[in-house]
């Protein structure tokens, strides 16, 4: 089985070791692919992190993915962002927490992953309405083992209360999930068994955690590869006959 991590942080935004470190330490572990998903700060920034991602990528077996972090103020800035970066990246993660976020993310069928919707909120950050417009427009909801991991205690035990609900809530609405790292440093990668364990402990089917990640992000990779690549138009394969 091949597995997926689709948040990895370089030293590019905020996280501590470099592209061929987290590489080196992502395949001890046991991941076939990781996702540089660097919070984005514009074009010309994302374009140096593809850049160094494929110069790296001819050093290491483990497959580098160039991906991307939205953490937009509001709304309209997550718009302008997507609209930048959509046809850049094969993966686009959104940052969520503020409600508004959340909604539009799960609504907007140009973004992959919305990431840890409870954060710093006194809720699961997911409703009805949310999950509906997330399960029709193929957003995948994500739990990132880093928001537990800078936890700590009420606030530790109140994460991971909310990340279970929605787990919970995406089994019913049969949303996809993905599981995440999130991870700010080599250090912070884990064995892929490990997020498995974590899902499991919360509430998710055994092979609903697996499916986060293995074939969910493998699908997601896959799909958006063809797109950019010209080979898929909404969800019809253009074949070629030449």
């Amino acid at each position: 089985m091949r597995f997926y991590d689709l948040q990895v942080f370089s030293t590019m935004s905020t996280g501590e070791h470099n592209i061929a470190e987290l590489a080196s330490m992502a395949g001890r572990l046991g991941w076939s692919g990781i996702a540089i998903a660097d919070v984005y700060a514009g074009k010309e920034r994302l374009e140096q992190l593809k850049a160094n991602i494929a110069a790296v990528q001819q050093q290491v077996k483990v497959e580098l993915i160039p991906a991307v972090t939205l953490r937009p103020a509001d709304v309209p800035e997550l718009k302008k962002q997507l609209n930048e970066v959509r046809h850049l990246v094969p993966i686009v993660v959104v940052a969520g927490g503020d409600y508004s976020i959340n909604r539009a993310a799960c609504e907007d069928s140009r973004v992959d992953v919305l990431v840890h919707p409870e954060l710093n909120r006194p809720d699961s950050g997911l409703d009805d309405i949310c999950l509906t417009a997330a399960a029709s427009n193929g957003v995948a909801i994500g739990v990132s083992f880093n928001t537990v991991l800078r936890a700590f205690r009420k606030a530790r035990s109140r994460t991971l209360q909310y990340i279970a609900t929605n787990i919970r809530l995406a089994a019913a609405f049969r949303n996809q999930m993905v599981v995440v790292s999130g991870a700010q440093s080599r250090w912070e990668l884990r064995d892929p068994r490990q997020l498995i364990a974590l899902m499991v402990v919360l509430g998710a089917e055994l092979s609903h955690a697996f499916a986060a990640t293995a074939d969910i992000p493998a699908m997601i990779i896959e799909r958006n590869k063809k797109k950019l690549a010209g080979s898929l138009v909404g969800d019809v394969e253009v074949m070629d006959r030449g």
